[in-house]
């Protein structure tokens, strides 16, 4: 299938089963539109029709980009095939659970951030809060859909969801009620811009958040360019003691500092030591897990082109090892960087790598993709023995 759209100046063609993405001219544009359903010579006499009066748009040209189209065809670059068609199908049929909600509670925010997705939290609507009989009825939803799983996980989102507080206390106590009811553990995460924390916050995050996302851009000057209030002051000042004081209270339960990097901070590890700096506390005191997620960002401080990590997750335990694999995994995405992964441990490696290569005494033995590797007779027999008889 391909989806054609304009945005800023750009004509844009994706094809979305190859996953090209082609930037075209006007006239490129139309010609991809029309060449499905139109043989050549109907499709030139529209264009000259349309472009005439331009000078670099001939027949030629025009039979000359339709020549080119018909090469990216069978190249596999536009209207690729769906290789995925017949498994929609048996999707559809699946007996499928939900595990997970994102809450959007708050359809308004109390800071003006420029960069914002989502129109200040207002998502090019009007600002409104949710009631607590709509996040009722979402968490029912939830229980409803979430089958024999018994962790269900909840994300508090906005906008400010802070700016909803009351009313997200109240579902937090309805979800508790409804645990005991139904044999479930929800685990609460809340978002915030830090504006409105304060001891009550602090509290009931403490004690019914599983997670909390603090977000702070970086350095002031990074954040206040962006993370402004109404009146176009920068945030930092303002909430910077407050993280800091919700960090203190937080002890050794989950938080993450979530940083913006922008074409602004391209030094962006600078971001991740002056957030680590903010925290007041030494590297040897910090948990094994961080500790060891640290010293992969001093090496990122680097700019490195290709990252070694040599067993990465020895002496970590289940939940240490899954934060380490998505600190791999976005440091792969969002920096673009190379891993190199020498691990034993297998969630880990079936988790996060895309290439696999098994060594058996120093011996490679295999290599290939996650699931390829999974039911290689030499690698099962290597690490689980080889049967009997």
């Amino acid at each position: 299938m391909v989806h054609q759209y304009q945005l800023n100046g750009y004509n844009i063609v994706l094809d979305t089963c190859s996953g090209s993405v082609h930037v075209v001219d006007d006239v490129a544009y139309d010609v991809i539109a029309m060449y499905k359903e139109h043989s050549a010579d109907e499709i030139v006499a529209a264009l000259l029709a349309k472009y005439g009066s331009r000078p670099d748009v001939t027949e030629a040209d025009l039979r000359q980009c339709i020549d080119d189209v018909a090469s990216l065809k069978e190249s596999g670059k536009l209207w690729s095939p769906d290789t995925y068609e017949n498994l929609a199908f048996d999707f559809k049929n699946r007996n499928t659970v939900v595990k997970a909600l994102c809450l959007h509670v708050a359809h308004t925010c109390n800071l003006n951030c420029s960069y914002c997705f989502a129109s200040q939290g207002r998502y090019q609507g009007d600002r409104a809060l949710m009631s607590f009989e709509v996040g009722k009825r979402a968490m029912d939803f939830l229980i409803e859909n979430s089958g024999t799983r018994r962790n269900l996980e909840v994300d508090f989102f906005g906008g400010e969801p802070l700016m909803n507080f009351d009313m997200v206390k109240k579902l937090v106590a309805y979800c508790r009620e409804q645990e005991k009811i139904h044999n479930k553990n929800f685990r609460f995460t809340m978002t915030t811009n830090g504006v409105l924390i304060d001891d009550d916050v602090i509290d009931f995050c403490n004690k019914e958040c599983h997670n909390v996302v603090l977000s702070l851009d970086g350095r002031k000057e990074v954040n206040d360019r962006f993370r402004k209030d109404y009146a176009g002051h920068g945030s930092y000042d303002a909430i910077v003691p407050k993280f800091q004081e919700f960090v203190k209270k937080r002890g050794d339960k989950n938080y993450y500092m979530r940083g913006t990097y922008t074409h602004y901070n391209t030094d962006f590890t600078n971001d991740i030591f002056h957030m680590a700096d903010l925290a007041d506390a030494q590297a040897g005191s910090l948990p094994y897990g961080a500790q060891r997620r640290l010293e992969i960002m001093r090496a990122l401080a680097t700019s490195p082109k290709l990252l070694l990590l040599d067993e990465p997750a020895a002496g970590m335990n289940p939940s240490e090892t899954a934060e380490l694999t998505e600190t791999i995994r976005r440091i792969r995405d969002e920096f673009n960087i190379a891993v190199l992964l020498i691990e034993h441990d297998m969630s880990l490696v079936m988790g996060i790598c895309e290439g696999i290569a098994v060594l058996n005494f120093g011996r490679i033995i295999a290599k290939g993709t996650p699931d390829e590797i999974r039911n290689n007779p030499q690698v099962i027999e290597a690490y689980l023995g080889k049967k009997e008889g």
